[in-house]
């Protein structure tokens, strides 16, 4: 087996707490600290990073165009930041037009994102209220994907989203955090297999690492990447690692080559669309 090259990272953060204000910080404070180009490289050590997706860090929700623009500076110094995931309310339906028309001045602008999972929003039936649809439906304008950030408590909510916005490409943020209880984890499995059968939904293979107990090892990612992957299929899934928010539970380089062992047994073709091919579809790169 061949080592990746021109690997796509599909989920970075850069953050400057000094500078924006992220709410969630408070419940992380491993991860309250600046973090950017120049960390980021430390991060990816010698893996073959081609092209890295930066996406918006839950700021505040009025700095998200500033906090845009900031990541979208960041583009000269590191030449492979390929596109950036921007934040907008998009439950203000018709209204955040205002919100996206001056975010696509911003030449990177691939997505938008929006956390709808629990502690970020109280309402359980946000992603699904009538202005957060007409909301999402209005990206077709801009060619725009839309990321979300959900737990599993959210999946039957996302599938009625997805049923509403088919037109709309729908990247699921680190596996809709995978609960490891085995009811818990049953449900969440079901949901994953609906959710899958819609054709426009994808799925970012990211961010595990947190959830998992501190001698997580590829035997006890495996089975949840399986599931993922026997679901959506090689052309819907999508390596990303969620740095920095998970160097606590081990850091970019330990699940890149988790990743690696478990696609080994996978086609050069399966392998090369994991890792970047359908990330440089998806997000138009």
């Amino acid at each position: 087996m061949t080592t990746p090259q021109d690997i796509v990272e599909t989920h970075a953060h850069f953050m400057e707490p000094g500078r924006f204000h992220y709410p969630w910080l408070a419940r992380r404070p491993d991860v309250d600290r600046r973090f950017t180009d120049v960390d980021y490289r430390i991060q990816i050590g010698d893996a073959k990073v081609a092209k890295v997706i930066l996406i918006e860090a839950a700021a505040r929700d009025d700095q998200a165009f500033d906090e845009a623009l900031w990541l979208a500076s960041f583009a000269t110094g590191l030449p492979e930041i390929a596109g950036i995931v921007a934040q907008a309310r998009i439950e203000r339906g018709a209204a955040v037009a205002e919100e996206l028309d001056r975010l696509a001045q911003i030449d990177l602008i691939r997505g938008i994102r929006r956390v709808v999972r629990a502690p970020f929003q109280s309402d359980p039936d946000f992603c699904v209220r009538p202005a957060f649809i007409e909301g999402i439906q209005l990206l077709r304008h801009y060619d725009w994907c839309f990321d979300i950030a959900c737990g599993p408590a959210d999946l039957s909510n996302v599938i009625t989203l997805a049923d509403r916005c088919s037109d709309i490409p729908l990247v699921i943020n680190h596996m809709a955090n995978p609960p490891l209880e085995d009811e818990a984890h049953a449900l969440w499995k079901r949901s994953m297999r609906a959710l899958a059968e819609r054709d426009h939904v994808v799925c970012k293979v990211s961010g595990l690492p947190v959830h998992l107990p501190a001698g997580w090892d590829t035997e006890t990612v495996s089975p949840i990447v399986e599931v993922l992957a026997q679901a959506f299929g090689p052309r819907r899934i999508l390596f990303g690692s969620d740095t920095p928010v998970q160097i606590s539970g081990g850091g970019f380089l330990r699940w890149y080559e988790t990743m690696v062992t478990i696609f080994a047994a996978a086609s050069e073709d399966e392998r090369q669309l994991f890792f970047g091919g359908n990330a440089t579809r998806i997000y138009r790169l």
